[in-house]
């Protein structure tokens, strides 16, 4: 049973709740309603948070020390004070599991898969602000993959986009059907999602957003290739720095999505490398679609939570094979 908290105990845990990035936005009573699920915990020095060849099911905040995140027994990546581990993999409820091992002693709330799914059905806005937080943790791990930033090669239409008629609205209902999975209720979802995407029609050549620009939409593309520019950031520290990246995106590809879900500016800048046929979706009407259909957006958080699962898979296989690279 959980114990009942003092009202000084309650604040304070509100209080370090705030600082989780992705709830800084939420309501003090939002904050509340994940203060009263939540156990403080605390795992000394090498103690297993969670172990391989299981399912996790709970979701820590960490709120002092540091965890290793392990792969095959190596560690590839360390998390610290207000990072949030082992969410994506229970979204998933993955058998594989994840391994994660207190680098120090660690001081964590500890919530279970099961009470975050309640609060999700109850708290719509905690929903928002974790589908926020994976779509911040899905362009992190787009910077961290190199110069395509992991995207699949591009095609080069064959057909001139702008011969192309003007789509109908079934034509959009379809078209979006294709590129979401929305589950039994896909057609009335899409049909209201399609009645508000905007046909836009960019020469090649055209800039669609640069980097810093707000983004308070998203599109898809219907035909036609756009590039994307992402500028090199400087480090603070040697080693630090990040490259610049080129990124390729081609007919049935979403572009500036997670950006909008995370509401951050813009990351590259985008330019139609060829003549270009894009759906535009204000990110507000997808917002309040998922709203009316909960399950939906529960259903839009696994499978991004598994996007992001694969990428960093990709970068800690590419950071194992650096620890096992001879030195030069």
């Amino acid at each position: 049973m959980r114990a009942e908290l003092q009202p000084s105990q309650q604040v304070e845990r509100i209080i370090a709740l705030r600082r989780f990035a992705g709830f800084v936005n939420l309501r003090p009573s939002e904050i509340a309603a994940i203060a009263a699920f939540a156990e403080e915990q605390l795992f000394p020095k090498g103690t297993a948070m969670s172990k391989p060849g299981r399912p996790v099911q709970s979701i820590f905040f960490i709120v002092e020390g540091h965890v290793d995140y392990l792969e095959d027994g190596v560690a590839v990546r360390r998390w610290g004070p207000h990072d949030v581990i082992g969410g994506m993999a229970a979204m998933t409820q993955d058998p594989a599991g994840q391994h994660f091992v207190a680098a120090d002693d660690v001081i964590a709330f500890e919530v279970s898969y099961d009470d975050m799914l309640d609060l999700f059905e109850d708290h719509f806005s905690i929903l928002v602000a974790v589908l926020g937080g994976l779509s911040r943790a899905m362009l992190e791990s787009r910077r961290e993959l190199g110069l395509d930033g992991g995207y699949e090669p591009a095609q080069t239409p064959e057909v001139p986009p702008h011969s192309l008629p003007r789509l109908s609205l079934v034509e959009k209902i379809l078209f979006l059907r294709n590129m979401q999975d929305m589950g039994r209720h896909e057609v009335e979802v899409m049909a209201e999602l399609a009645r508000g995407a905007s046909e836009w029609r960019y020469d090649a050549g055209t800039a669609l957003w640069r980097v810093g620009d707000s983004s308070d939409y998203y599109l898809f593309i219907v035909a036609g290739c756009v590039a994307g520019e992402v500028p090199e950031e400087p480090g603070s520290a040697p080693g630090q720095a990040r490259p610049a990246q080129r990124i390729r995106l081609g007919a049935n590809s979403p572009i500036g999505i997670m950006d909008a879900i995370a509401g951050v500016p813009r990351w590259y800048t985008a330019v139609a490398e060829t003549d270009v046929v894009v759906l535009r979706v204000e990110v507000g009407d997808l917002i309040d679609i998922l709203e009316d259909h909960t399950e939906l957006a529960v259903n839009m958080l696994r499978r991004l939570a598994a996007t992001v699962l694969e990428l960093r898979r990709r970068i800690g296989q590419k950071t194992r094979e650096s620890l096992r690279a001879p030195a030069a």
